[in-house]
């Protein structure tokens, strides 16, 4: 039989002393047994400073991405991958698609939005001007060196030789998302001629000057901001003002501490053994950073405040984990004292580099030597250890006496925000959350990003072998670090792209999707009050390393008249082996969870639904062009009651292991 879509309970019953309504369970599910039970809890009642769900839920893929690079009003061309495969044999992977997400961007209002090789590259702009497709470029990308017809290196700041044309099609297709520009080059690779097959030469390369390429990055920054007349004066030309959307964060390159070693020791992706994504050093690269801030502070008009005042400026650096089992991990980590930082190869000499130049600097401008933002990229097993690598992060950033600079960030602290996230790669297979057992991930990573947002967490160790409830959290040591934002890496395969659909036609979710819309919608918007998790929250570490249980629960309120409603969506990651990734749902794997609402606010008549994303499989892509999408299912509860004495609400399910549900409680007219 099927199982009633909700439970509808009526005030008359419901004052009952000790109210309780059995419902039965649907009749594949396995009753409760001798099982112990998981119990959430949570608190109903109105906060005195209330807070809302986080914009933590920026995403890497473009709105509009297309196959072919010289579409109009298209953020992103061929892309095409370079790696080695579960055989360890040299490959290369050609993907083409096209895609228009703009209607998800709008309607789960995504934050930001930071996509890889895409048409703001410095070498996708440098080129187009020549009428080449970029790909098939046979030149030097280094920003440096080249010949006729483009004008001398030293030139290489003058805005003839760029076209934004596609850059500012990309922002006008953001529509309200804001975009995080990646300062760097496109590593394309080449499509044609003799070195097909080949990543876009000098892609990697460490700018040989320095100061031009911060003035043209300044160049470009101003004209998003409206300078029109910075171009009358510095190109020689007039140009029509923009009036669209400015770029106000941008982040000098990705991953530059990744070198030819570290890309190994990362694991499972190897993008380019050969070719770290910067051949210099942490040194060269806090040069570079630090011209780019001068270049930012620099007034180049009368009456013109900094630059600096407007847009954030993020280094990107790494501050891995000790021990953790997802990478990078370094040997250094053995054996660090408490407080200190391992040896990280890129991240200790970029901070004594910048420590030099403060000492070495001539009053009155040390403020030039300052750290605004970091950008950080985080790949976990289980997404507790976030708050793992934010604190080492903290240590790195706001332990450091002898990093002085540090004090001259424009707000105190430097900024974080996490530009990539995902779960980590399993042997030599991408193992991204996906599927539909492991959107799970999204949504705990969704939990503890928000949290992390809001400052929740501390110092305090992790109890490694029990549940860890919130109120071992808050000690006398915060985190001085605030997470700003975040971007999930790989939202890409949360749509359906042309191939699985008519191109033109409505895209359609899929798992990722639609873990995505329970947060940026189901609570974010309509639920956006969060309310304080009392019980519930489970990180396991059997080892005291690595997470075998991890549980989470974000519970959201909606109290203007109207539109109340509580919403709570309890997620379960649950890896039977330490070397695993759990991507399965299966019907038998299941625990009995409790859920219990203090302080229930509701006097009238309510209905109560329960939504779980359990799937038997999860569409094909021919599935997917027939229509198919990725949808929550109702099941029944097996318990509900009401106790008025100490008014709360309980309810109980058997919820699948590595699977999320989604309750919601709405007051009937």
């Amino acid at each position: 039989m099927e199982p009633p879509p909700f439970v509808k309970l009526d005030p008359a019953d419901m004052r009952k002393p000790c109210f309780f309504l059995a419902v039965a369970l649907c009749c594949t599910s396995p009753g409760f047994g001798q099982q112990s039970i998981y119990t959430i809890r949570v608190d109903a009642s109105p906060q005195v400073t209330p807070t809302t769900f986080a914009p933590v839920h920026g995403v890497d893929t473009a709105p509009v991405t297309a196959g072919d690079i010289s579409g109009q009003g298209l953020a992103s061309g061929t892309w095409t991958g370079h790696f080695i495969d579960s055989s360890q044999t040299d490959v290369i992977y050609n993907r083409s698609w096209k895609s228009n997400f703009h209607d998800f961007f709008t309607d789960l209002e995504i934050p930001h939005n930071r996509p890889h090789d895409s048409i703001f590259d410095l070498n996708t702009i440098w080129g187009w001007p020549l009428g080449a497709e970029v790909d098939s470029l046979e030149r030097d990308f280094a920003l440096s060196g080249y010949s006729p017809p483009l004008v001398p290196h030293k030139e290489i700041s003058h805005f003839d030789n760029y076209d934004l044309t596609r850059f500012e099609d990309y922002l006008q297709d953001l529509g309200d998302t804001e975009p995080i520009w990646i300062l760097g080059n496109r590593k394309a690779i080449q499509q044609n001629g003799a070195h097909a097959g080949e990543p876009a030469k000098g892609f990697n390369r460490v700018p040989n000057h320095r100061a031009n390429f911060a003035k043209i990055i300044r160049k470009i920054l101003l004209y998003f901001d409206g300078h029109d007349q910075i171009w009358d004066h510095y190109a020689g030309q007039n140009w029509t003002p923009w009036t669209g959307k400015a770029v106000r964060l941008v982040e000098f390159w990705n991953e530059p501490y990744l070198n030819a070693a570290g890309m190994v020791e990362s694991g499972g992706l190897r993008c380019f053994p050969e070719e770290p994504f910067w051949r210099g050093t942490g040194a060269q690269y806090a040069d570079q950073f630090v011209d780019l801030r001068h270049q930012f502070m620099t007034s180049w008009l009368p009456n013109q405040e900094d630059l600096l005042d407007e847009v954030t400026l993020m280094a990107a650096l790494n501050f891995p984990k000790c021990h953790a089992e997802s990478p990078p991990s370094y040997d250094d980590c053995d054996d660090v004292p408490p407080g200190q930082l391992p040896k990280i190869p890129f991240t200790i000499p970029f901070m004594d580099r910048m420590q030099a130049l403060y000492e070495g600097q001539t009053p009155p401008k040390p403020e030039h030597i300052g750290l605004d933002a970091v950008s950080v990229h985080w790949y976990v097993d289980t997404p507790d250890q976030f708050v793992d690598l934010l604190r080492n992060a903290d240590i790195g950033l706001a332990h450091q006496p002898q990093y002085s600079f540090l004090e001259l960030a424009t707000h105190g602290y430097p900024e974080i925000w996490v530009t990539e996230w995902n779960r980590g790669r399993a042997g030599n297979e991408i193992n991204y959350a996906n599927t539909t057992g492991a959107a799970p991930f999204l949504l705990n990573g969704l939990y503890y990003l928000d949290r992390l947002y809001h400052g929740d967490f501390s110092h305090k160790p992790w109890t490694c072998t029990q549940g860890v409830q919130p109120s071992d959290w808050v000690a006398a040591d915060p985190l001085h670090l605030k997470l700003h934002g975040a971007q999930v890496f790989g939202a890409g395969f949360f749509w359906t792209r042309k191939g699985w659909g008519p191109w033109g036609g409505t895209p359609k979710k899929r798992p990722g999707g639609l873990a995505w819309e329970v947060y940026a919608y189901r609570l974010r918007q309509q639920a956006p009050e969060r309310m304080p998790i009392l019980e519930g929250i489970v990180v396991d570490r059997p080892d005291g390393i690595h997470t075998q249980t991890n549980r989470v629960v974000l519970a959201g309120q909606n109290r203007q008249p109207g539109e109340e409603k509580i919403v709570l969506v309890a997620s379960s990651i649950d890896r039977e082996s330490l070397n695993h990734h759990p991507d399965d749902n299966e019907a038998t794997k299941v625990f009995a969870q409790k859920i219990v609402i203090e302080n229930f606010p509701y006097d009238a008549a309510f209905q109560l639904q329960r939504e779980v994303a359990w799937s038997e499989h999860d569409p094909t892509n021919a599935e997917y062009a027939q229509g198919a999408e990725a949808a929550l299912a109702s099941q029944s509860v097996a318990t509900v009651s009401y106790d008025p004495q100490s008014d709360e609400l309980s309810f109980t399910v058997l919820m699948r292991k590595n699977s999320y549900e989604v309750y919601t409680i709405t007051p009937l007219p």
